[in-house]
Protein backbone atom coordinates (compact mmCIF):
# COMPACT_ATOMS: atom_id res chain seq x y z
CA UNK A 1 0.00 0.00 0.00
CA UNK A 2 1.09 3.26 -0.96
CA UNK A 3 1.35 6.24 1.90
CA UNK A 4 0.37 9.61 1.64
CA UNK A 5 3.21 12.02 2.02
CA UNK A 6 0.95 14.18 3.92
CA UNK A 7 -0.52 12.27 6.83
CA UNK A 8 -1.80 13.65 9.39
CA UNK A 9 -3.32 12.57 12.89
CA UNK A 10 -6.95 13.31 12.86
CA UNK A 11 -8.72 16.38 14.40
CA UNK A 12 -10.96 16.26 16.37
CA UNK A 13 -14.04 18.92 16.84
CA UNK A 14 -12.47 19.44 20.22
CA UNK A 15 -9.07 20.13 19.55
CA UNK A 16 -10.59 22.71 16.65
CA UNK A 17 -12.38 24.55 18.59
CA UNK A 18 -9.33 24.82 21.25
CA UNK A 19 -7.56 25.91 18.81
CA UNK A 20 -10.25 28.45 17.66
CA UNK A 21 -10.53 29.57 21.20
CA UNK A 22 -6.68 30.60 21.28
CA UNK A 23 -6.70 32.37 17.92
CA UNK A 24 -9.30 34.93 19.60
CA UNK A 25 -7.26 35.19 22.48
CA UNK A 26 -4.43 36.16 20.56
CA UNK A 27 -6.25 37.66 18.52
CA UNK A 28 -7.33 40.20 21.10
CA UNK A 29 -4.21 41.00 22.40
CA UNK A 30 -1.82 40.97 19.71
CA UNK A 31 -4.46 42.24 17.25
CA UNK A 32 -5.88 41.12 14.34
CA UNK A 33 -2.31 41.72 11.61
CA UNK A 34 0.43 40.21 13.95
CA UNK A 35 2.30 37.60 12.74
CA UNK A 36 1.40 34.98 16.07
CA UNK A 37 -2.30 35.68 14.99
CA UNK A 38 -1.56 34.78 11.30
CA UNK A 39 0.47 31.51 12.31
CA UNK A 40 -2.48 30.34 14.62
CA UNK A 41 -5.13 31.43 12.04
CA UNK A 42 -3.11 29.13 9.34
CA UNK A 43 -2.72 26.12 12.38
CA UNK A 44 -6.56 26.56 12.23
CA UNK A 45 -7.58 26.68 8.64
CA UNK A 46 -4.97 23.20 8.15
CA UNK A 47 -6.46 21.64 10.71
CA UNK A 48 -10.00 22.12 9.71
CA UNK A 49 -9.18 21.05 5.84
CA UNK A 50 -7.49 17.89 7.47
CA UNK A 51 -10.66 17.33 9.75
CA UNK A 52 -13.32 17.88 6.60
CA UNK A 53 -11.04 15.70 4.25
CA UNK A 54 -11.32 12.53 6.85
CA UNK A 55 -14.78 12.82 6.78
CA UNK A 56 -15.29 11.86 3.19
Amino acid sequence: MKKNKREHKQISLQEINDKRAILIEETSKFGLNSQRVLKVSEELDTMIINYMRDRK
